[in-house]
């Protein structure tokens, strides 16, 4: 379904690492070309709250970006990777694309423009929203954001930190992520 581009995290936290790696390459999402500013703010006519959360960049059913918003939300957030100037703080995606998909120069606003072209016509958006009480201010969010960094080849993963155990659940990742940093 097209309309399946929102998740809560509640949802996800006793899936397996696998699971949920697996339900983000299923999903429908939604298509960036078909992206209304509403759908960043309602889903199924119901209110996005807290708006806060992990958002994944799709491309042929593959993760190719994972990105996070604690202090922003979805609305302000997402349109913003589309910056086609070549000056622009926030357009690592397109950076990206130009880089692993178009294979030209990430500095000219040409190829940005290119670049934003592509991403608005080939990718999808899947969003896992954190209410409030899944992360009250803490750091669940930029673990959810790493985790997935870390177990899949997104173009934006780490190069060297690596998690190995995909059949750990998501929720007991986070918290004991969250111990070992001595964090909320």
């Amino acid at each position: 379904m097209e309309d399946e581009y929102l998740i809560e995290y509640a949802d996800i936290a006793s899936l397996s690492v696998r699971e949920l790696i697996n339900e983000l390459k299923q999903r429908a999402g939604l298509k960036i070309k078909d992206l209304r500013i509403d759908q960043l703010i309602f889903y199924k006519e119901q209110p996005i709250y807290t708006g806060c959360g992990v958002y994944i960049f799709r491309h042929k059913q593959q993760i190719f970006y994972v990105g996070k918003n604690s202090a922003r939300c979805f609305v302000e957030r997402i349109p913003s990777h589309f910056d086609i100037r070549s000056g622009g703080w926030f357009n690592r995606l397109l950076r990206l694309i130009c880089q692993r998909i178009l294979d030209v120069d990430d500095s000219l606003d040409e190829n940005l423009t290119a670049a934003a072209k592509y991403g608005i016509d080939n990718f999808d958006l899947i969003l896992i929203n954190f209410q409030w009480e899944d992360f009250r201010g803490d750091k669940s969010i930029e673990r959810l954001e790493d985790l997935l960094r870390m177990t899949t080849d997104a173009a934006n993963s780490f190069k060297t930190k690596r998690f190995a155990d995909l059949e750990v659940t998501v929720g007991s990742m986070i918290q004991k992520r969250k111990h070992e940093n001595g964090s909320n």
